[in-house]
């Protein structure tokens, strides 16, 4: 990922689950709205979240380091 991905449309998320060996699994339509990649430059490092939204409000932001799999929206 880079920062020029910034706003990119994410259409579900996919979270591994160790202790009971199922995965969480995020998807728009289901559970939220919207997602999208919010890719910044804090002038020493980038930032990378995914962020989740309902009703045209930021309702969660997920941290990609323990992403499994992202499926991104078809344009």
């Amino acid at each position: 990922m880079n920062v020029e991905m910034h706003g990119k449309k994410i259409s579900a998320v996919l979270w591994p689950d160790t202790e009971t060996e199922k995965g969480r699994c995020l998807m728009v339509g289901y559970g939220c709205d919207d997602m999208y990649l919010s890719a910044t430059y804090h002038g020493d490092r980038d930032e990378f979240w995914i962020v989740q939204t309902k009703d045209g409000t930021e309702v969660a932001r997920h941290n990609p380091r323990y992403v499994e799999t992202i499926e991104w929206a078809k344009a």
